[in-house]
């Protein structure tokens, strides 16, 4: 993780390569080392995915920021906003608009079943981005009824990994063990 190293490579998106040595996210289009929204990297990939128009904020979730928990931020998040999730152990949560939901960079983010919890992230919407996050001790991973688009998702000891049915589904960067079902 060194961008001396290739001062003037040039990331692809979605190729998985950090040309650049730079250490950030194949998604990362502006450099500023978060993952970029679904629609702007669908744009880049020339997939067919909703747009994302007008100002997108960051709300970020942990110790100093501006929400105790990722439901929280999600719920006062508006489309295409960011959820930045700051180190730590959180509970499961539902994603219900088009939202990029990352671990901030250099943090573990663990998503963690307690009792009678069934799935770890739930995704209802289209165009959602989750990247960073580990997800552990669920019958269900990830549960996709949208698009969405994993990045560097950890998942451990789950019934399954990951379901999803009938929608657009982009896995970049998936860990998956201790699992019965993968996808």
């Amino acid at each position: 993780q060194d961008p001396d190293v290739h001062p003037n490579a040039i990331d692809k998106v979605g190729d998985l390569v950090d040309a650049d040595c730079a250490g950030d996210t194949d998604f990362d289009l502006d450099g500023d080392g978060l993952p970029n929204s679904v629609p702007e990297l669908a744009n880049e990939l020339g997939l067919p995915i909703n747009d994302c128009s007008g100002n997108q904020v960051t709300h970020t979730v942990g110790v100093s920021g501006d929400y105790p928990d990722i439901r929280s931020a999600i719920a006062a998040a508006s489309r295409c906003d960011t959820v930045l999730v700051e180190g730590g152990d959180y509970n499961d949560f539902t994603v219900d608009k088009a939202l990029v939901v990352a671990a901030e960079p250099g943090h573990e983010v663990r998503i963690i079943a307690g009792p009678g919890e069934l799935v770890g992230v739930r995704v209802t919407a289209d165009d959602v981005l989750l990247a960073g996050l580990t997800i552990e001790g669920y019958n269900v991973g990830v549960d996709t009824a949208g698009t969405t688009v994993l990045d560097r998702v950890t998942i451990r000891d789950v019934d399954v990994g990951v379901s999803s049915v009938d929608h657009l589904l982009l896995i970049f960067g998936l860990e998956l063990s201790d699992s019965a079902v993968g996808i």
